[in-house]
């Protein structure tokens, strides 16, 4: 699972009372109060100690899943200590009785995970992340393992609004300033493209392309980023409605049940072995099929329908006709010829389920 880095802040780089982002997106962090710097890590002086860096574009607006690590240090624990918090968005920090904690806000309520009886040391480096899948599962981790789980988050998160704190209560007072060192802090998200991305490299599976498909995956490419902006944002528009109702119908069939998580994860391995391996087509179709029946099982045969019908009628809406995407459909049946019935074929299967 790919994610994309918004904002990686190492601590060893200063420059004009900011601590230097080593993305491209430049999201430096400001530093404010009483903070002082350090090779590797700054330390909160005071309670008015923070570095703040402002979501001031599309890098930090985007989310749809989340990861956020840091290296941290506590002198003590006597009260809760904030690592980083987007504004109305998602909070990770140590609770006052030393146990780990991140949330993420859906727009009415702070949802979130605990560590069960792991605790944040003090005076003493812990490697700590906090990580959302933007479907249900938060997890927590200190030094790499894991501490703490929670399977029913809501599949929405807000974007951060106006900033990202780190060490500090966003824009707030400094009952949860920070007590002690925080070392080298990264912040990753999911996005759609991400996902997509990882979709298409599946799709791909290291499959031998013969010549006529490479050339078919060259124009592909080529007709794809020739797009107008307009028609780009159209087809966007359509993907991220799909994926909604893909996120929406996950978060729905886990329910908080780790067997059936474990069931999806078995089930997904084995079509994408099927699919890898020059398509084993009755391997595939007994994968869908189990998908199905979970799906029933989990969701009852009319909500099924209505949640693949509804995927299919939205997978038409976003075809266009016309050029270049008659010439982009070809392109795809040429570099995938095993999807040329897809929609057919799922149907069948679904029948038959």
């Amino acid at each position: 699972m790919s994610w994309t880095t918004v904002c990686d802040l190492s601590m060893n780089e200063y420059s004009n009372d900011q601590v230097l982002d080593k993305t491209t997106y430049q999201n430096n962090a400001l530093i404010i109060g009483g903070l002082s710097t350090h090779p590797g890590y700054v330390t909160f002086r005071q309670t008015d100690a923070q570095l703040e860096i402002p979501a001031r574009d599309e890098s930090l607006t985007r989310f749809i899943a989340l990861r956020v690590q840091a290296f941290v240090r506590p002198r003590s624990i006597a009260h809760r200590l904030n690592i980083v918090e987007g504004w109305m968005s998602f909070a990770f920090f140590i609770e006052s009785d030393g146990r780990l904690m991140g949330t993420v806000y859906d727009g009415s309520r702070w949802i979130g995970v605990k560590s069960r009886h792991e605790k944040v040391p003090p005076n003493r480096w812990s490697r700590v992340c906090f990580e959302y899948d933007g479907v249900s599962i938060a997890k927590l981790l200190i030094n790499q393992r894991v501490v703490g789980m929670r399977m029913d988050l809501p599949y929405e998160i807000r974007a951060p609004q106006q900033v990202i704190s780190i060490g500090h209560w966003p824009r707030g007072d400094g009952r949860y300033t920070f007590n002690g060192d925080i070392g080298h802090v990264r912040i990753e998200r999911r996005d759609q493209e991400d996902i997509w991305r990882d979709a298409l490299n599946l799709a791909y599976c290291r499959r031998t392309l013969s010549p006529g498909q490479i050339r078919a995956r060259r124009e592909l490419e080529y007709l794809l980023a020739g797009l107008a902006k307009t028609e780009r944002q159209k087809l966007l528009k359509c993907s991220r409605r799909k994926l909604e109702l893909l996120r929406k119908l996950m978060n729905k069939v886990r329910g908080n049940n780790l067997k059936v998580v474990a069931m999806l994860a078995r089930i997904g391995q084995n079509l994408q072995k099927a699919w890898c391996c020059s398509l084993d087509e009755k391997a595939a179709r007994k994968a869908m099929i189990s998908f199905f029946h979970l799906l029933k099982q989990r969701l009852g045969e009319e909500e099924t329908r209505k949640l693949l019908e509804d995927f299919l009628s939205l997978s038409k809406m976003c075809v266009e006709d016309g050029e270049p995407y008659n010439r982009i459909q070809e392109l795809l049946n040429v570099i995938f010829p095993e999807l040329r019935y897809w929609e057919y074929s799922l149907r069948q299967l679904l029948e038959r389920s």
